[in-house]
């Protein structure tokens, strides 16, 4: 009866999740930009081929548009809010996926009740993490200390909801 309810309030977050505007890149918020070379007559229209990550010092495979890595970042670390459509996805996805793989330990692997309790913990804290990590990798987007808090909220209310169970 549970595994039904998780899969119905499942489907209204998703439902409810769709839609999200991607944030969009505008040039003329972005604090700093490479300056145009004067003479442009040998080149093409998108002078920029590759411009240097400001990590690594290698050309960014990603980059599009006039600015640096370094300034994107600060620019997605000034849009990350707390309460947003993104934090409910996030609590969401490892609320469900410590719920599911809780059950797989449980019934497919034949954990006792505590073993898989850590088991659904530990991947769904591990999927999280990764997701972040991944997100750090990205051109436009950063490893978010709030998207994490919401992967263990999620995570820790679906322990403390599986302990009863």
């Amino acid at each position: 009866m549970w595994q039904r309810f998780l899969i119905l309030l499942w489907l209204l977050i998703y439902v409810f999740g769709i839609g999200e505007a991607e944030a969009q890149i505008k040039p003329d918020e972005i604090a700093w930009q490479v300056p145009k070379p004067k003479d442009s007559t040998l080149l093409p229209v998108c002078w920029v081929s590759a411009l240097l990550d400001s990590t690594n010092n290698r050309a960014h495979p990603l980059a599009r548009t006039h600015a640096s890595s370094a300034a994107l970042k600060a620019w997605a670390l000034k849009q990350d809010f707390w309460f947003t459509q993104d934090k409910v996805q996030h609590f969401a996805a490892c609320f469900f996926i410590t719920c599911s793989s809780r059950l797989a330990a449980t019934t497919i692997l034949n954990f006792e009740k505590n073993a898989a309790n850590v088991f659904a913990g530990g991947l769904s804290t591990f999927i999280g993490f990764m997701r972040e990590v991944i997100d750090d990798h990205e051109y436009n987007n950063i490893f978010s200390i709030k998207d994490m808090i919401a992967d263990m909220l999620g995570v820790l209310l679906a322990l403390v909801i599986l302990a009863f169970i």
